[in-house]
């Protein structure tokens, strides 16, 4: 296209219209390193080797020290292009010792740098040609508190005969198995898998999928007899799904065949002298797993489920394949008291497991729908007015913590971390405000467009790693409505809109005029929000109307023609918007407002919950 000279001259002037105005911009642009003008993005590391399937054997010799010797076996198929060398995740912290490694039979010499092993091929391998990768290695990992594989030590003073042996267990999310086992460690990748433990004899363990076999194993260093466990998962998965437990624990069967979800093994497994508290606070398992089934219009996809209370785990619960691991701290309170902690880990099962987000910057398709779960469970169980006070918690939540303006702080859907474990502790943080964005669209899109255009989306994609603009997609396809706006200022962009209402009636022409102004910082990184906030209108006969303020400025005013005076106006009386308004009701009688129970004073900027 050809550019007059006027043309040039009005694109000379704008540019240095807008480095002036960056150059007077204070804050500093994280966005790259200013140093050495680097971005700070993360990128979805290369796949040069499709991995189908990992067999990881440890063998313990003895359960009371955190030592192994280990042999893991990757299979899998070169992709696209011809390859020289394997790369694979080995982090530590103390990395892994390999003793020997070996590809397709034959041996390879190797070497281990910041985090990854590298092994050298004598010849090339091309593509679509088959790989079988076996390392075997000695590892400690006395040090992987929560990261890897954990061990904790008994308490030779507890009263439990069972916290007086140790517990050990793996803890894979975001890329942390890698730390116990070498592997090709992403969440893009899907791979069945075989988890093959030697440990003491009267251990339990734990793993994905079925269990195969227990059989006496050659004894340990100490001479106590032994047990080989081989537990195997034919269906695919993510890498960081893998898991381990080991301890002194008792198995309750919370499902069977009166239960709500006949036909599926539910096994709990918690510290021994423990199950009977642990049954009565997980017992509403099997009715948790059929509304999941029900919502989702898919069978739950594993061959059992079970939950280990894990003595020693950090976080709340991790939603292994098949094998959920918990915190202890989950048998406080009365029964029901874990009900929505059993539902958020379950719920990932279908959107987490079954459907994986592609790369830890589209995380909120696996924390926002677990979270939007919990408050659907509610109103399940409990009603509406309970659903309406669940989803009033999160944005309360929201409005108090979400300060936040671009390009200072990254987007709940953002490539900028250090780490993949940052993106689950976000202040634009994937859990309460992805929930928060899925109940903005059931609700704008209609509960029931919303719940079957979901079903659709996980039978479109099970078994494969999923982005952000899949779900809009199928959306999309599912409404015929447009969502790209939508999408783009809830999750490509941090914060939430605050807006100041006011409201004027005159009683001679029966007007009434709202004017909304947005009070959050509005500048070139942060454009006004495009919203439709509706208004209910009650009226002294007891009659409501719906208003709308569809705005996409920082002030609007509409006037509207109404046939009497108003006595109350209820603004998203629905909670409908993730936003702050204020205030929330105008009572036309007396003159007065109200902020609600939504809106705080002033709001902070603090960091998001854990799982």
């Amino acid at each position: 296209m050809y550019l007059s000279p006027l043309h040039l001259l009005t694109a000379l002037f704008a540019c240095s219209t807008a480095l002036a105005q960056t150059a007077a911009d204070p804050r500093p642009d994280p966005r790259f390193d200013p140093t050495t003008g680097q971005s700070t993005q993360v990128w979805r590391k290369p796949m040069p080797i499709d991995y189908t399937h990992a067999t990881i054997e440890i063998d313990i010799p003895d359960v009371t020290i955190p030592v192994l010797t280990g042999l893991t076996t990757l299979r899998g198929d070169v992709t696209g292009l011809p390859i020289s060398r394997i790369v694979l995740d080995a982090s530590g912290p103390q990395p892994l010792e390999p003793l020997a490694a070996s590809v397709n039979g034959l041996p390879v010499t190797w070497k281990t740098a910041a985090g990854k092993l590298t092994l050298n091929l004598s010849d090339m391998l091309p593509p679509r040609s088959p790989v079988v990768i076996a390392i075997k290695y000695n590892l400690a990992y006395d040090k992987n508190e929560g990261e890897g594989l954990t061990f904790k030590a008994g308490d030779p003073e507890a009263e439990l005969e069972s916290r007086r042996s140790p517990f050990i267990h793996a803890q894979g999310q975001a890329e942390l198995n890698s730390r116990w086992f070498p592997l090709f460690d992403s969440p893009a990748d899907r791979i069945t898998s075989e988890v093959i433990t030697t440990v003491d004899s009267g251990y339990q363990v734990l793993s994905n999928g079925r269990l195969l076999s227990t059989t006496p194993a050659t004894p340990g260093s100490t001479q106590q007899p032994r047990t080989r466990w081989h537990w195997a998962l034919d269906n695919e998965h993510a890498p960081y799904l893998v898991t381990l437990a080991i301890g002194k624990f008792a198995i309750v069967e919370l499902g069977g065949d009166s239960t709500a979800r006949p036909g599926i093994s539910m096994p709990l497994y918690a510290p021994q002298g423990l199950e009977d508290q642990a049954a009565a606070m997980y017992a509403k398992t099997p009715d948790i797993m059929a509304f999941l089934e029900n919502y989702f219009d898919e069978p739950y996809p594993w061959p059992l489920y079970a939950q280990a209370l894990t003595p020693g785990f950090v976080w709340g619960g991790m939603e292994n394949t098949g094998a959920t691991l918990l915190t202890m701290r989950s048998l406080r309170g009365e029964p029901g008291a874990a009900d929505e902690l059993i539902v958020h880990e379950m719920a990932h099962q279908w959107i987490g497991n079954l459907v994986t987000c592609r790369h830890w910057d589209h995380l909120w398709l696996n924390e926002g729908w677990a979270t939007f779960m919990e408050s659907l469970w509610v109103q399940h169980t409990q009603g509406e007015d309970a659903y309406r006070a669940s989803i009033a918690d999160t944005l309360r939540s929201m409005i108090t913590r979400d300060a936040l303006t671009a390009p200072q702080t990254p987007a709940i859907v953002s490539k900028r971390y250090s780490n993949p474990d940052d993106t689950f502790e976000k202040k634009d943080n994937p859990y309460g405000k992805g929930s928060l964005v899925l109940h903005m669209l059931r609700e704008q899109l209609g509960r029931e467009a919303f719940d079957n255009a979901t079903r659709k989306y996980l039978k479109a994609n099970r078994n494969r790693a999923v982005e952000t603009d899949d779900f809009r997609f199928a959306l999309e396809a599912a409404t015929g409505q447009s969502l790209e706006r939508f999408f783009e200022q809830w999750l490509l962009r941090p914060g939430i809109p605050r807006l100041q209402l006011e409201q004027s009636f005159d009683a001679g022409s029966n007007l009434l005029t709202l004017k909304a102004t947005q009070t959050q910082l509005i500048d070139r990184f942060n454009p006004a929000y495009a919203l439709s906030i509706p208004v209910i209108a009650t009226f002294a006969d007891g009659s409501t109307r719906t208003l709308t303020i569809n705005t996409t400025t920082r002030e609007f005013s509409q006037v509207i023609a109404l046939s009497q005076r108003p006595t109350t106006l209820q603004v998203d009386p629905n909670l409908t918007l993730m936003a702050s308004l204020r205030p929330r009701l105008f009572d036309l009688t007396t003159g007065g407002t109200s902020l609600g129970e939504v809106e705080v004073e002033e709001p902070t900027e603090t960091l998001a919950p854990t799982n």
